[in-house]
């Protein structure tokens, strides 16, 4: 065997055991830690056999009454500069060269403590879906260690590690509690099990938007945008192999809920032109379809937004747009919803079913050029004419030579005047990417468009509308 073949022979041994086994601790300082915790879980048996206010399971004890939960966890020993995707994972999990600390209780065992307290699971992010923030109710997160020779007082879990992006650790806004999706069993045929604990990553709390996972952080951070920046803060190492007490709380002990389900109906005024946000009336409405905003203008609606931020609470708002608003200005109001679909604003839900979501009518206006785009999605043009529409389907077809870098492009054009029309040719010609670029004249309204994307929405789920 060569000596290159030896060397990464060993590099790749180095890296299976690295990444994953997941992280090793002293055998030795495993079995103690195993010890403290079993005798915590016996002690506890016998303390609180006859409360009903408490939750005893192992590894974890949970006090309805108090409103917390106490956990051992095992300290994996990160090094400073090493990325977390995690807090906290299960035992079972590969994944502990990425995580602060693995947890001696079931992940779906904190779950069940967690609705023990009387908390609601909400719903974790899926893009498939246009889920795109973690919803449910928070959570503080606290870690101390249970070794007096490894000192660590209480700490909240944000301060545990750094983002560097802002060169801060993660403000103190807490964890959402998505809860794990449940999944089919594959030992028994219509039993449903808990994500977390059968699939990895087997995640309790994760640093980014992990679809399984108990518990989320509060911001709209897929995996790719949050890999490598969050970081171990320095200044609070935890040693491998320290025993933690991990404190759960809820963020409102009162009843109070963060998450708060809105709907904003956007309609026309009489006798507009229905061109400008200023042609428009916005109705606010709550769950029990009580309108909030007094005013019936776009300024209104944000002040009411405002109001809610300032009293701790998450606005997760429906948008409906009558059907007789024109495409200028829906993209004009969804460009403002775009602005406001932050942290500190609002968070758009998905659209009803047969509707976009509203970031369809914000494209990148660079992919107008078709030169400019790595593939070519089917376009459709769409025009006013004094007999109704008139539409024209594209298909871009990339030519490939072997002198040029760049593809030649060839256009073919079809008519298609209804939508019938638009779904045979989709049919016929396609199916090519499940893309379609729509450009609209201006004046054509959003139910115009509708009546000929609506058919094709699912097998073209990604519209792209752009104003000519």
């Amino acid at each position: 065997m060569s000596m290159i073949k030896k060397v990464f022979l060993v590099l790749m041994l180095f890296c299976t055991v690295r990444f994953v086994s997941g992280y090793e601790i002293d055998p030795v300082t495993r079995s103690n830690n195993t010890a403290v915790v079993n005798r915590i879980f016996k002690e506890n048996q016998e303390k609180y056999k006859n409360n009903p206010d408490m939750l005893l399971l192992p590894g974890l004890l949970a006090d309805r009454k108090t409103k917390r939960i106490i956990l051992q966890a095992e300290a994996t020993g990160m090094t400073e500069g090493s990325p977390i995707e995690f807090f906290l994972i299960g035992e079972k999990s590969g994944h502990g060269y990425e995580s602060l600390s693995v947890s001696f209780a079931q992940p779906s065992d904190v779950q069940k403590a967690l609705e023990f307290l009387e908390m609601q699971a909400g719903r974790p992010t899926d893009a498939r879906k246009c889920y795109f923030w973690p919803k449910g109710e928070r959570v503080i997160m606290t870690f101390a260690s249970m070794d007096a020779e490894k000192s660590l007082r209480p700490i909240r879990a944000e301060k545990l590690v750094l983002d560097s992006r802002t060169k801060k650790t993660l403000p103190e806004y807490g964890l959402v509690f998505t809860g794990s999706i449940m999944l089919e069993s594959t030992n028994i045929p219509g039993k449903k099990i808990y994500a977390v604990d059968a699939k990895e990553p087997n995640s309790i709390a994760s640093t980014y938007n992990a679809l399984e996972t108990v518990m989320d952080v509060p911001f709209a951070w897929s995996q790719k945008s949050a890999y490598g920046n969050i970081l171990i803060n320095p200044a609070h190492i935890l040693k491998a192999g320290c025993l933690l007490e991990i404190t759960i709380e809820p963020e409102y002990k009162d009843g109070k809920k963060r998450v708060l389900d809105l709907k904003l109906e956007v309609t026309t005024k009489p006798d507009t032109d229905i061109k400008t946000l200023d042609d428009l009336e916005y109705h606010l409405k709550d769950s029990d379809n009580m309108e909030l905003n007094k005013k019936l203008s776009l300024n209104s609606v944000l002040k009411v937004f405002d109001s809610i931020n300032d009293k701790g609470q998450d606005p997760f708002v429906s948008l409906n747009i009558s059907d007789d608003i024109t495409i200028t200005a829906v993209a004009k109001l969804c460009a403002i919803c775009s602005t406001i679909d932050t942290e500190k604003g609002i968070r758009i839900e998905p659209p009803a079913s047969g509707h976009l979501y509203y970031r369809a009518f914000i494209p990148n206006e660079q992919q107008r050029n078709r030169a400019e785009r790595f593939a070519q999605p089917w376009e459709f043009s769409l025009s006013l004419i004094n007999s109704g529409m008139a539409g024209v389907l594209t298909k871009i077809d990339q030519l490939w030579k072997k002198d040029k870098i760049d593809p030649d492009l060839k256009a073919t054009d079809f008519v298609v005047n209804t939508p019938q029309d638009l779904q045979k040719e989709l049919k016929e010609k396609g199916p090519g990417i499940p893309v379609i670029f729509v450009f609209a004249d201006p004046l054509i309204t959003y139910g115009q468009l509708m009546s000929f994307i609506r058919p094709v929405l699912e097998s073209y789920p990604m519209i792209h509308v752009f104003v000519k």
